[in-house]
């Protein structure tokens, strides 16, 4: 799905470029990223079960703490889901049979959304992903039996996870790439390593 999609994102190139290729795959870019929504709440049903399994006094309020962050984070980045969905194919297929002396206006408009789409997710959903994270880890301290290689992975995962936020206020495309295959890679790590060596315990 994923790489399906970048094609249609920054890693797509200039905006002419991506425009083109919304306006070439409409339906399959509409269907694509309300199917992303998924992952928005799995992410959420990850840290719920994650937060539900760290139980004890010590850790209540930073369990409450976390899952109450990425729940926040959810609310952003479902708004860039939907800007992706059902707003910028729309000014694609505008953009396809407007006049070229009408292009460029489009095309800022393309791009306006786009930013706004981006800072939504890249940088306040993860933002609050990150803060909700780096409670897992604190909380995930105070149990003494929870995998100490766990721990370590969460580490990195939440460090790339902070500086994606970053990444996407800054608008650096390079930064966004690397950190989001950091986050990826290390956010499947810990998800397997928790379901295999946490939950499955």
């Amino acid at each position: 799905m994923a790489t399906f999609l970048a094609p249609a994102t920054g890693a797509g190139g200039p905006d002419a470029a991506r425009l083109a290729f919304i306006a070439g795959h409409l339906v399959p870019v509409r269907v694509g990223w309300f199917l992303w929504e998924t992952a928005t709440l799995s992410l959420v049903a990850t840290f719920v079960t994650v937060a539900r399994s760290l139980e004890g006094e010590s850790t209540a309020g930073l369990r409450v703490l976390a899952v109450a962050a990425v729940a926040l984070g959810a609310i952003p980045d479902s708004i860039n889901n939907l800007i992706n969905a059902a707003i910028l194919p729309d000014i694609a297929r505008a953009w396809t049979v407007a006049p070229e002396a009408a292009r460029a206006a489009i095309e800022l408009d393309f791009h306006l959304w786009d930013r706004a789409a981006v800072i939504l997710t890249g940088t306040l959903a993860n933002a609050l992903y990150a803060a909700g994270g780096w409670m897992i880890l604190g909380a995930s301290r105070r149990v003494p039996e929870y995998p100490r290689s766990l721990r370590a992975l969460q580490i990195p995962l939440w460090t790339a996870t902070s500086l994606m936020a970053v990444a996407a206020a800054a608008d650096s495309l390079r930064g966004l790439v690397v950190t989001v295959a950091v986050t990826m890679t290390f956010f499947v790590l810990w998800g397997y390593g928790t379901a295999w060596k946490w939950l499955g315990r």
